[in-house]
């Protein structure tokens, strides 16, 4: 380990008015466990607002909407959605924004746990209300496709 790697690791948390060791990092920003989910929101809401929802979402918000979603993963009603940040951040497009409401399509593969030569590709479509914190998700369409 070099020094500079040292420095990272015993470097404190970043909120304000704490004094705890960081460990976890945003955007090479440190923070103790309990502020790195309040940070994580803190930093997604204000790259939503910079945002204009009309085109693809850039890497930093993509990648704090993925965090965020994956900490509330664990909270009703996103509990066994498995929706995680991985997921978020390599199978998801087409992404809209309008009044609170973050939409996109997701790519699943169905069966792959089980027997890849059966898998099926599906596309759901979700919702995610910013404003509410609720997740809703809906299929007006579902796209099959058999894996070769």
């Amino acid at each position: 380990m070099s020094l500079g790697d040292e420095n990272i690791i015993n470097r404190n948390c970043e909120w304000e008015d704490c004094s705890n060791k960081g460990g976890c990092y945003i955007f090479g920003r440190s923070y103790c466990g309990h502020h790195n989910v309040l940070a994580i929101e803190k930093h997604f809401y204000e790259e939503l607002e910079l945002w204009g929802g009309s085109e693809e979402p850039r890497g930093k918000l993509k990648n704090l909407f993925a965090r965020y979603i994956e900490i509330l993963a664990d909270k009703k009603p996103f509990r066994h959605s498995y929706l995680t940040s991985g997921r978020i951040k390599d199978r998801t497009y087409d992404y809209k924004y309008k009044d609170g409401i973050i939409e996109f399509k997701i790519v699943r593969h169905l069966n792959a746990w089980k027997n890849e030569s059966s898998m099926r590709e599906v596309v759901e479509h979700w919702k995610f209300d910013s404003i509410k914190k609720k997740k809703y998700f809906y299929m007006p369409w579902m796209i099959h496709r058999k894996m070769k």
